[in-house]
């Protein structure tokens, strides 16, 4: 086995959430010059897991808010909360668009669906076979009536 190459292997607090200590800590190992891998092997984590940590550090001293640091998620659920956060985002400017372009009353006020994604999609979809009727365009909709 070549010993040059660090570990990535998991470690015991592989995965665990992040604590302030642990943040001191890799701040105090990058002060002093400790590689990578010796941050991780007293950390008990990976040099990957490490270099995420370093990139989170960083972003949060960049925007000043420490509070980034202790929201007790780990990358992977900030990231799906990023994502949900961006497909609501997304979701409200198709929402203005149909509303722009539909008569007024063709889709359902948002404050009246529930927040599932699939319900608010669905309204949208009769606003924009609505809009599509009345362009005079061929709907693809099958007819429930």
């Amino acid at each position: 086995m070549n010993s040059s190459v660090p570990s990535e292997e998991p470690n015991i607090n592989t995965g665990a959430p992040w604590s302030s200590w642990d943040d001191q800590d890799i701040r105090w190992g990058l002060d002093h010059d400790s590689s990578i891998e010796q941050i991780a092997n007293f950390l008990c984590r990976t040099p990957s897991e490490v270099r995420q940590r370093i990139g989170a550090i960083a972003e949060a001293d960049a925007i000043g808010d420490p509070l980034l640091l202790r929201d007790g998620l780990t990358c992977r659920d900030r990231m799906a909360l990023k994502t949900y956060r961006d497909a609501r985002a997304a979701m409200a400017l198709i929402r203005e668009a149909v509303e722009d372009c539909a008569l007024p009353g063709t889709v359902a006020r948002e404050d009246q669906l529930k927040q599932e994604f699939t319900v608010q999609a669905e309204a949208l979809v009769r606003g924009i076979y609505a809009i599509a009727g009345r362009s005079g365009r061929p709907s693809r909709a099958r007819s429930s009536d």
